[in-house]
């Protein structure tokens, strides 16, 4: 049975049942083989006021679903539809329309055209147009809707670099009457009919977008609407030599980052609020930069109103959406690093690392640049204070920029930033943030209850919230009862905290607007963290306390097993019972996290030496739970760590002996290079935050170890700031702890590489060093390793003869240890040393050797990299088609590798060839996917193929 996803469904409407049953079955779709928690499914069906038999009623839909696809079943709380991707049509137009794309990137156009026809053919109306769609359905069809007009969009620019003018201006024409404002559309339009030779009717194009941006969004128009029409005016371009859409190396278009995270739960109030924001919002585009700060005291809402608002206005951003949270009142760690968060922002704009400068001043204004003309905005979250913000700002007046803090930044606001302050809801607002979880009818037969229950939760949204989903999950209990327990519990103390909290963890007191903040006064926030808190089962309550131990922004699944020591499933049962509680709540990478509030609270029941629930009895004291699962967590990110830095460099020794992960510690399956990535990336931030920890706590081998793991990751992504660090504490781990020399000489050539990288003064001696202690202990392979580290500086540094010693030590060193795959690595280097200096017959004479040595121990990434350098040789002989062979070669082993940059690396060397063979189509077409490749990488040797693929200046 075929079930279209972009037109109605295609199932007859007697078995798809019921209108609901259809609307669960579109929204399981539309999530096919992503699990939709229970919440997101109540939400759908009846959004702010779901029946006492939502329950039961859902059970019933998702039963009739089973009879049509069983591959339904349950996933925690919520529901899992797996399905063959390939049997819904959305799939196959988002594969079409990426397929259409890369193949203009390659200025393949009339390729492109098909594919669009197709991918575009399969929309029969709007999505799921026969189901009654609700708020998730609603925003997943508009993300649709959105990815049909950027296709039509990407089918007028083909049409464009065909010269098919006519049929350009048909689709742009076609897609404003269904979409007026669209900037890029009206573009196209004029484009179209500015080559077709209407210049009257382009400039027309023009007036009638400028006009409507103005009065419809009160915008004035952009840089590339202004440009074309003076162009145009001034007959600047020949209607006939309008550029094909092709890769353009030095102006590329990339992909606008969209980072703003999803809602968490529906929003309510904050009408005020959200007017002054619109008021600023029409402010941007004028003579200066528009920053607002959203501040208040924690818990009041100002991430939710931030993220809630900045999704209304996204639209009116086209070149970007950037958010970073900067941790400032993280009970956890550290606030951000203005330095760090720069180098994120930076990489998300897609500077390549090795542009990324080392200053913070530097890497300031380089954000200033890159930002420059752009229309961004920034939500930057939890800001510690006007210092931390402030080398943040883009300077651009197109951009708009949202701050959050529990501090007023008074810096900020003194230079003219705009203020919003947040004060807890009022009673009205309350009652309808509790009307959004329990239903409108509930609340309005006990209002006294409600007026008591926001009282007791001090009016802020974050304990609203949390009293909101305990009564949702005891729905035959009055709200007034709800009152009375919450009352008491307050009355008693019980939300009180104990002398060994959070400042026995974290070595200092609570931070500014946590909880001491609401300590002593009426009300007392801890006791409706309490109340949730002790109406969880035991199990979940556990895993609620030992969170609070876990010192990221987020935890995997596999963390929080490896924290309670249970199986990963169970792990998620229990992480899905806290988001039900609202404790706790899912963000889009399927990963969990909490407020800082609730963070706070759960490290300091998780190192109190006090039974804070009967319910617990039965356990060991939780300060003895808390050390164990800190070292089972630590365990957990060591052993994966390690088996993804194993997959993510081939051929990469492991450590002598091989790291093996204790009984009982969950080591979560990294299938390839790909998954391997994606981990550390995710756990990058924990995983420094540990070694900085373990360091400080003077557990030496976890902090070598854990530098070790990282060392690869964090040299590809150009984190080489963040790896001198762990390199340095390493190396400083390794002495302190009698580690041996051979740990302290492997941690000081990574620090040496990182500083080679940096340009940080230092890479020389530490290379010295570690070549030294390599040979004290008699380490032939590792002494072999730095030499050739260090033969890499000298030939960066254009030091060849240098280099050579070096590296024929290296050879030396490499035969008398017996290491064939090293010895076949040195070999190389030292024909690649023969080659630069202008011997290629001796270059070819090594490099054969490493060849052929590479072949009989199998080690296919040394036999690439002599063919390489054999190509290369060859070419510089005149022996091209040699050369071409031997790339090939080389190539086809890379593509099997998987390693990108190298295949770039050898494509540009294939196409370096073909133009000295005057073969010049050949040249491009390889220029042309190298350059393909490091672009996709961010890598900054995509620049070098500029000159060769951009003609000269008479030929354009």
């Amino acid at each position: 049975m075929e079930i279209g996803a972009l037109g109605p469904l295609d199932v007859p409407a007697g078995p798809a049942g019921p209108p609901k049953q259809r609307a669960v079955l579109a929204l399981l779709l539309c999530r096919a083989n992503t699990a939709v928690p229970f919440h997101e499914v109540v939400e759908e069906l009846w959004e702010h006021d779901p029946p006492a038999s939502a329950a039961a009623n859902i059970r019933q839909y998702v039963s009739g679903i089973k009879r049509l696809l069983p591959g339904v079943t349950r996933r925690g709380t919520g529901y899992l539809l797996t399905i063959d991707p390939r049997s819904l049509d959305v799939w196959w137009f988002q594969q079409g329309a990426e397929a259409a794309r890369s193949l203009i990137a390659d200025g393949e156009l009339a390729a492109a055209i098909p594919v669009l026809d197709s991918a575009l053919g399969l929309w029969r109306g709007p999505a799921v147009a026969d189901v009654p769609a609700g708020p998730v359905l609603t925003g997943w069809r508009r993300a649709l809707a959105e990815q049909r007009y950027v296709t039509c969009e990407d089918r007028a620019e083909a049409f464009l670099g065909l010269r098919a003018y006519d049929r350009a201006a048909t689709q742009a024409h076609d897609l404003l009457a269904l979409e007026p404002l669209r900037e890029r559309a009206h573009l196209l339009l004029a484009r179209a009919r500015y080559g077709a030779g209407d210049v009257a009717g382009a400039l027309a194009v023009l007036d009638t977008a400028r006009r409507l941006l103005a009065d419809e969004l009160g915008l004035d128009p952009g840089d590339d609407l202004v440009a074309l029409r003076q162009a145009i005016l001034h007959r600047e371009a020949d209607p006939a030599t309008l550029p094909p859409v092709r890769p353009q190396p030095a102006t590329a278009q990339r992909r606008a980052p969209r980072q703003l995270p999803g809602e968490v739960s529906p929003f309510r109030g904050r009408a005020a609020q959200l007017a002054e924001l619109d008021r600023l919002f029409r402010g941007t585009g004028s003579n200066r930069m528009v920053v607002v700060t959203l501040t208040g005291t924690a818990g009041v809402g100002k991430t939710t109103l931030a993220l809630h608002w900045a999704h209304r206005v996204r639209g009116w951003f086209p070149d970007g959406q950037l958010y970073l949270n900067l941790r400032g009142f993280d009970p956890g760690g550290e606030p951000v690093d203005p330095a760090e968060a720069l180098r994120t922002l930076l990489t998300a704009l897609h500077v390549p690392a090795a542009r990324i400068p080392a200053t913070l001043d530097d890497r300031s204004a380089l954000l200033r640049s890159t930002l420059t003309g752009t229309r961004t905005l920034l939500v930057l979250d939890n800001a510690r204070d006007s210092d931390q913000v402030r080398p943040l700002l883009p300077g651009s007046p197109e951009c708009l920029v949202v701050v959050t803090s529990r501090t007023a930044l008074l810096g900020l606001v003194t230079a003219g930033a705009e203020p919003v302050r947040l004060e807890p809801v009022d009673p009205s607002e309350a009652a309808d943030l509790l009307a959004a979880r329990v239903g409108a009818e509930r609340v309005a037969a006990e209002p006294g209850a409600v007026a008591e229950i926001a009282r007791l939760s001090a009016y802020l949204p974050l304990t609203l919230a949390i009293v909101a989903a305990q009564a949702a999950l005891s729905a035959r209990q009055s709200l007034a009862s709800l009152a009375a327990s919450l009352g008491g519990l307050a009355a008693s103390g019980g939300g009180s905290s104990s002398p060994g909290g959070l400042a026995a963890f974290s070595g200092g007191p609570s931070s500014p607007g946590g909880l001491a903040a609401f300590s002593g006064g009426e009300v007392d926030v801890r006791s409706v963290f309490s109340w949730s808190y002790r109406a969880l089962g035991p199990d979940a309550a556990r895993m609620f306390r030992l969170l609070g131990l876990h010192p990221g922004a987020d935890v995997s699944v596999d963390a929080a097993a490896a924290l309670a020591s249970c199986p990963p499933k169970v792990a998620e049962d229990l992480l899905d019972e806290l988001c039900a509680a609202a404790l706790l709540h899912r963000t889009g990478s399927g990963r969990f996290a909490t407020h800082d509030l609730l963070r706070e609270y759960a490290a300091e029941l998780a190192v109190s030496a006090a039974e804070p629930s009967a319910a617990d009895s039965a356990a060991l004291s939780v300060a003895d739970d808390a050390g164990a699962a800190v070292a089972r967590l630590y365990q957990h990110l060591l052993h994966t760590a390690y088996a993804a830095a194993l997959a993510i460099t081939t051929g990469r020794a492991p450590l002598d002996p091989p790291l093996e992960a204790p009984p009982g510690i969950p080591v979560t399956h990294l299938p390839g290079h790909a998954a391997a990535s994606s981990w550390l990336e995710a756990e990058e931030a924990t995983l420094l935050v540990v070694i900085d920890r373990a360091f400080a706590a003077g557990h030496d081998t976890l902090v070598w170890q854990l530098a070790w793991t990282l060392a690869d990751h964090l040299d590809r992504r150009g984190r080489w700031d963040a790896w001198s660090r762990c390199a340095a504490a390493a190396a400083d781990a390794a002495r302190r702890s009698h580690a041996g020399p051979a740990v302290e000489a492997d941690a000081l050539r990574f620090l040496a590489r990182a500083r080679t990288q940096l340009g940080h003064p230092g890479a020389e001696e530490a290379y010295q060093r570690a070549m030294a202690l390599f040979a004290e202990v008699g380490d032939l392979a590792g002494e072999a390793r730095a030499c050739l580290s260090y033969g890499r500086l000298l030939s960066a540094a254009d030091r060849w003869a240098e280099a050579m010693v070096t590296d024929q030590r290296a050879l030396h060193l490499m035969r008398e240890a017996g290491h064939d795959r090293g010895v076949a690595a040195a070999l190389n280097s030292v024909g690649w040393n023969h080659a630069q200096l202008g011997d290629y017959r001796s270059a070819i004479a090594f490099c054969t050797e490493a060849a052929e040595l590479s072949e009989e121990v199998d080690h296919p990434m040394g036999l690439a990299a002599a063919l390489d350098s054999l190509g290369y040789a060859h070419h510089h002989l005149g022996n091209h088609n040699e050369a071409v062979a031997l790339y090939t070669r080389a190539l086809q082993t890379y593509e099997q590798l998987g390693d990108r940059y190298y295949e770039a690396e050898v494509r540009t060397h294939l196409g370096d060839t073909h133009a000295a063979a005057g073969r010049p189509d050949e040249a491009r077409a390889a220029w042309q996917s190298a350059w393909k490749i490091l672009t996709a990488l961010d890598h900054p040797d995509a620049d070098e193929l500029t000159a060769r693929l951009t003609p000269p200046a008479d030929d354009a």
